[in-house]
C-alpha cells in the first residue's frame, strides 16, 4: 500500500494527497518547505547547499512525502534507492571538469556523490530515518521491487514502512510503502506508478 508520495522536478512538485507546489528552482522549494510547509517536518538540510540536483531532489522529496503522510514516523522506516540515475550526472560533470582543468585549477576538491546510494542516504539523513538504507537496481518492474520489499519485511519485524526513492538528474519520485494484502499495479518506473495512483484518486 502506498500511503504517501511525491513527484518533483526543478520547478514543480506533485503530492498524492495534497495540492502541488510551483517554484522557480530547488532553492525556492527549500524555502517554501522550511518556512511554510504544514505539517512541519523535522529535517536536516545541512548538506543542501553543496549538493547537486540528485541529492537536493532526494532531500526535498523525502520531506514532501513525510508531510503527505498522515502518520509519519522516522523510527520504524527504511529508505531504499531504486533504479533511476543516482549520481551518474554528478560523476560525469566532475570527470569532465577534472579532464579539462585538472586537480589544481578545477573543482577537484568539491564533494562529489560518487555512489548510486548517496541520494537515498541523504534522504534518510534529512528525515533522521532510523531503519536501514539500501540502493538496488532491478529490471524496470515495480512488481519485482515490491516482491523484494515483502521479503525485507519478513526478515525485519521492527520496520513499518519503506521510503522508496527513484532519483534522476532533473526529477525524482518518492513513495512511502507499507505491506498490505492489496497488490499494486506493475509499472516500469515509480513516476508511472505515482501518476497511476494520482489519476485513480481523482477519477
Amino acid at each position: 500500500m502506498i500511503t504517501a508520495a511525491a513527484y518533483l522536478d526543478c520547478q514543480k512538485a506533485l503530492l498524492l494527497h495534497r495540492p502541488g507546489l510551483d517554484y522557480s528552482d530547488l532553492s525556492e522549494l527549500k524555502k517554501i518547505i522550511t518556512t511554510g510547509l504544514q505539517p512541519r517536518i523535522a529535517a536536516d538540510l545541512e548538506d543542501f547547499r553543496r549538493a547537486g540536483n540528485a541529492v537536493r531532489l532526494a532531500q526535498l522529496g523525502a520531506i514532501l512525502v513525510a508531510s503527505d503522510c498522515p502518520e509519519w514516523s522516522s523510527a520504524d522506516t527504511a529508505c531504499i534507492g531504486w533504479n533511476g540515475e543516482g549520481c551518474a550526472q554528478a560523476n560525469r560533470t566532475y570527470w569532465d571538469d577534472f579532464l579539462a582543468h585538472g586537480r589544481e585549477t578545477g573543482r577537484g576538491m568539491f564533494f562529489v556523490p560518487t555512489l548510486p546510494s548517496i541520494p537515498a542516504c541523504e534522504a534518510a539523513i534529512t528525515l533522521k530515518i532510523h531503519g536501514p538504507v539500501w540502493y538496488f537496481s532491478t529490471a524496470a518492474d515495480t512488481g519485482l521491487l515490491f516482491a523484494v520489499l515483502e521479503d525485507l519485511f519478513h526478515g525485519n519485524p521492527t520496520l513499518r514502512q519503506v521510503l522508496i526513492a527513484e532519483i534522476n538528474t532533473d526529477s525524482a519520485c518518492l513513495l512511502l510503502w507499507r505491506p498490505s494484502g492489496t497488490p499494486l499495479p506493475s509499472c516500469q518506473t515509480l513516476k508511472e506508478l505515482f501518476f497511476h495512483l494520482k489519476d485513480s484518486r481523482s477519477s
